[in-house]
């Protein structure tokens, strides 16, 4: 999904929609303006059955969201971050930054969203109890209250990542102490469940009923590419866990200085070298970074006389990393980065430019630990950039020979003939040492081929 759009805070918790939700709004509204208040109450004038319709379809969505803000006040009451709840078309999804961390936590974050909906349906039960016959309110909340017993009881469907497959990992997990087997086993039942789903959804169809097979056919299809990955997302968190971004960033191949134009930009980086992001580096120190989108903004003929520095996104409204950072944070990172600035610096603790990380750094670590057959850590403690697991504390400079004394800082120019000093502007960038001069092979990229590899399944 794409962004959503904000609506309002609850709790500290951003409250979204998706586009797509307008979709089912539409379709809720209209099969009940259209379908189910005509047939039910003949009666009724059309302004009346349409704003019952909205009516209930707006309440049908309350009753969504008060689902997932359960799940989401019950997390934060653990201590989990709860960053926003999302409507789209399936429903609600509350985007919890982490899993829980015992099963308990997890089977009562689970519960609670099919149990909230459960009492929900009793309480506009007994409204409908109270209201006059043959009222909107009885019928409205009659509606409601079957909507949400049968949402309730779908979510305690055993289809994970469903609610009900929450449930059951957290029992599997409990019963087998390892998370990892408790969340294939329920994914793979949640994509029993969802061919379930599918094949039922083709048989309604052939029967006549089109449209509702349709339906239930994309959220078998949704439930099973769900269950993949978040089982996916498990092992890669797996594979990742102990790695610091400092192992697995690259040294970008060039960075520009502020002051050349658009044009040398265009035809030395763009054109010539084939780059698509490249860091703005000064003195060691990056204070933006420019892709093609940016150039946008300034007529071609102009490009000649614009230096960079006018249309680069600027330091500050660049997301950056530290070489010690979690590398398992990078991900979601990157996947909330725009696509022109698919790439995140890295700056030390002085703050001054060490290196890039990007999805194909990370993709190319996945592939050497399965290459070394499952190795944890391929880069062991080995840290590139001289770092060590410990913050703000450097290795001694002969233990990398070749590699640059302190970060951020260029070793003597004699050390890499032909090449230029720190901070001078040959063709506005800093060349970075051949790969064939042995003693300065260590600076190359590692992770060996470009590419990545799928995850493992």
């Amino acid at each position: 999904m794409g962004k959503g759009i904000q609506i309002m805070r609850i709790a500290g918790i951003r409250i979204e929609i998706d586009l797509s939700w307008l979709i089912i709004l539409a379709l809720v509204v209209f099969s009940l303006g259209a379908g189910y208040f005509p047939a039910s109450f003949p009666n009724w004038g059309s302004g009346q059955i349409w704003l019952a319709a909205i009516i209930t379809a707006l309440l049908f969505f309350l009753s969504v969201l008060i689902h997932e803000l359960s799940h989401s006040l019950v997390a934060k009451a653990r201590g989990i971050d709860v960053e926003s709840i999302r409507l789209f078309i399936f429903g609600g999804v509350s985007n919890i930054k982490q899993e829980a961390r015992r099963p308990s936590e997890e089977f009562l974050i689970s519960v609670v969203g099919p149990i909230s909906s459960i009492i929900l349906a009793g309480i506009f039960y007994l409204i409908g109890l109270v209201a006059a016959p043959n009222s909107a309110i009885r019928a409205v909340a009659g509606y409601l209250a079957v909507i949400n017993i049968a949402l309730g009881i779908f979510n305690l469907i055993p289809g994970f990542p469903l609610d009900g497959g929450r449930v059951l990992r957290s029992i599997l997990w409990g019963t087998t102490k390892n998370f990892t087997t408790a969340t294939r086993i329920a994914a793979n039942v949640g994509k029993f469940v969802g061919y379930l789903f599918i094949f039922l959804g083709v048989w309604i169809a052939m029967a006549g009923g089109l449209i509702d097979g349709l339906w239930i056919g994309l959220i078998g299809w949704f439930i099973i590419n769900a269950a993949n990955q978040s089982y996916q997302q498990v092992v890669l968190n797996n594979m990742l866990q102990g790695v610091t971004v400092g192992q697995v960033m690259s040294r970008p191949r060039e960075t520009v200085l502020p002051g050349i134009s658009l044009a040398q930009l265009v035809h030395d980086y763009f054109i010539y070298r084939g780059e698509r992001v490249l860091p703005i580096v000064e003195n060691g120190y990056l204070v933006g970074i420019v892709a093609p989108e940016n150039l946008r903004q300034v007529p071609p003929e102009q490009w000649n006389v614009t230096p960079v520095s006018h249309v680069m996104t600027r330091r500050q409204n660049v997301q950056v990393a530290r070489p010690t950072d979690d590398l398992r944070s990078m991900i979601e990172k990157l996947s909330q980065q725009d696509q022109s600035q698919f790439m995140i610096p890295v700056l030390d603790e002085n703050n001054q430019f060490v290196g890039i990380i990007t999805p194909q750094e990370i993709m190319r670590f996945l592939q050497l630990r399965q290459q070394l057959g499952g190795v944890q850590n391929p880069a062991g403690n080995f840290n590139p950039t001289g770092y060590t697991q410990n913050p703000g504390s450097y290795n001694q400079p002969n233990n990398y020979p070749g590699m640059y004394n302190q970060p951020g800082n260029y070793p003597p120019a004699n050390n890499y003939p032909g090449y230029p000093q720190p901070g001078t502007n040959q063709g506005g960038y800093y060349e970075r040492p051949r790969p064939e001069e042995p003693e300065n092979r260590d600076r190359e990229d590692r992770g060996g081929q470009k590419g990545g590899t799928p995850l493992p399944q």
